[in-house]
């Protein structure tokens, strides 16, 4: 069975913030404090159905010091504080989120038929053998190819 994703923020001592998402948060705060040679706060820890680590780096991005470490803003800090806040009195936790399909997914996701292809892709009408007009052009020149007749 899959188990829920959470979203954490981690604080270090210098003030420096880390956001993440992982199954076990006790385990990956652990983990980064043994990596990190600041001591590290845990600040916030939600499932992920309350906020996305996309989400939230999007929304901050302009205080990102290096790789996934953000800038102590008072705003952000805030922000991490009323988190918990907005998880009270949810009891349900999403496992896996379904990808947005496009509008015209009422078909199910095909491999393509190119030989050395064979992608993922939704087809957009029923009798769709490729992923792109690139991949069904190629096909037809091997195709050609390989029913050319042979030079004397």
């Amino acid at each position: 069975m899959a188990r829920a994703m959470w979203f954490y923020a981690v604080q270090a001592g210098d003030g420096a913030v880390k956001f993440g998402r992982t199954v076990d948060v006790t385990a990956r705060v652990a983990q980064l404090a043994i990596a990190s040679p600041a001591e590290l706060r845990l600040v916030a820890a939600v499932p992920e159905t309350v906020i996305r680590e996309t989400d939230a780096k999007r929304q901050w991005a302009d205080l990102r010091v290096r790789g996934e470490w953000y800038k102590p803003d008072p705003g952000l800090i805030a922000w991490l504080a009323r988190l918990p806040a907005l998880w009270k009195g949810r009891t349900e936790v999403i496992v896996r989120r379904p990808r947005k399909l496009a509008p015209h997914s009422r078909f199910r996701p095909r491999r393509c038929e190119r030989i050395d292809c064979h992608k993922w892709y939704i087809p957009a009408r029923r009798k769709q053998r490729f992923c792109s007009a690139r991949c069904r052009h190629r096909e037809w020149i091997r195709s050609r190819e390989s029913l050319a007749p042979a030079a004397p």
